[in-house]
C-alpha cells in the first residue's frame, strides 16, 4: 500500500473468522498514515453501504456468498485509501444478477472513492460494460487499445477471441 496500490485476487483471500465489519476495519486502521487525505473520510459504514454489505455486517465471512464475499474483499480494498485499485477478476464465478450488482458498484468506485480503478478480467461483456478504456493482451501483448465501441470492432480482438470466420462455399 505504501506505493498507493491496492488489489484483490482472483482467489478471495478474506479473514473469515472475522466478521464483515472486522475485515473492513482491519484495513481501515492499517497504514492509516499512508492514507491520502481524499480518504480520510471514508468510515465502516460507508463501505459497508456502498457494496451493499450493511445488513450482513455481524456475519462471519465464511458464512458469506460467493458474490458477498467478492463485494466485501473490495471494500477491504478500498479502506486502505489507495490511489489505484487492482481488481483481478473480480466477476469470476459469480451469475448475473451478482455480476450486475458488483458492476455497478464498481463504476462508482472512481468518483466516489477518489482512486483509479483498473479491471483483470476474460469476461469482454462484463469489461465492455463497465470500462471506458480498454486494454487488450493476447499472450502478455498488447494487441489493441480503445473504448468499448472501438475495441468492439478491432479486427485483432475478433482474432484473439472469437477466432477466424471461414466461408462455407
Amino acid at each position: 500500500m505504501a506505493a498507493g496500490l491496492a488489489r484483490t485476487f482472483q482467489n478471495i483471500k478474506l479473514f473469515t473468522r472475522l466478521t464483515v465489519r472486522q475485515n473492513i476495519e482491519v484495513a481501515l486502521t492499517s497504514g492509516r498514515r499512508d492514507r491520502p487525505k481524499q480518504t480520510e473520510a471514508i468510515s465502516v459504514d460507508d463501505l459497508l453501504g456502498w457494496f451493499n454489505l450493511d445488513q450482513i455486517a455481524d456475519w462471519k465471512a465464511a458464512a458469506l456468498s460467493y458474490g458477498n464475499q467478492r463485494r466485501l474483499e473490495i471494500a477491504r480494498a478500498l479502506a486502505l485509501g489507495p490511489a489505484l485499485l487492482m481488481l483481478d477478476e473480480p466477476a469470476a464465478g459469480m451469475n448475473a444478477a451478482e455480476t450486475t450488482v458488483l458492476g455497478s458498484a464498481i463504476k462508482g468506485i472512481r468518483d466516489r472513492f477518489g482512486c483509479g480503478v483498473i479491471v483483470i478480467d476474460h469476461d469482454l461483456r462484463f469489461i465492455m460494460t463497465l470500462c471506458q478504456r480498454i486494454y487488450v493482451l493476447d499472450a502478455g501483448e498488447i494487441v489493441a487499445t480503445g473504448t468499448p465501441a472501438e475495441i468492439r470492432k478491432h479486427p485483432r480482438v475478433i482474432e484473439v477471441y472469437i477466432g477466424h470466420t471461414r466461408s462455407t462455399q
